[in-house]
């Protein structure tokens, strides 16, 4: 019996597998998180939140200066990097889910204009982040008091052993 047909799809089954990238379980806010939000009627541009009551949730128009702003924070707070919470981005759902969302929730994941000011804002924080070597993790679901984070910058260039 020729073992080579079993072997390519056990390589292929562990490529597949190891292509995933890496996720992170946390609460809502235990790291330094970030939201999108959009600075126009239209939907057609974005800028970034970041959810610090405290320091009355500061904003940065670009990648670089919300770069510069993570890099204030006490060096304990950033070693995980910048966790990213979106209800639009990555979110996994299925259609049964996203029916028994909020109205709103739904209208912004079919709005075209949002999901393309949504998305330049996360490609261009994701290209800065790795340059500086910084993780960047965004929501893929949530359940409960934890929620599920995958990262989306290059784990050989971010993710320090």
């Amino acid at each position: 019996m020729n073992r080579l047909p079993w072997l390519l799809v056990l390589f292929l089954g562990l490529h597949l597998q190891a292509a995933d990238a890496p996720t992170k379980r946390a609460r809502l806010n235990e790291y330094y998180t970030v939201v999108p939000m959009a600075t126009s009627p239209q939907m057609d541009a974005a800028q970034w939140m970041v959810t610090d009551q405290a320091a009355g949730n500061p904003t940065a128009e670009t990648a670089v200066n919300l770069i510069t702003h993570f890099k204030t924070t006490p060096v304990k707070d950033q070693k995980d990097g910048i966790f990213i919470y979106s209800a639009t981005h990555s979110i996994e759902l299925n259609d049964k889910k996203k029916d028994r969302l909020p109205q709103r929730q739904q209208e912004l994941l079919d709005d075209k204009v949002w999901r393309a000011a949504e998305n330049k804002l996360v490609d261009d924080l994701v290209a800065a982040a790795n340059k500086e070597g910084i993780p960047v993790w965004v929501l893929v679901r949530g359940t409960g008091d934890l929620h599920t984070y995958k990262l989306l910058t290059d784990p050989k260039l971010t993710l320090k052993k």
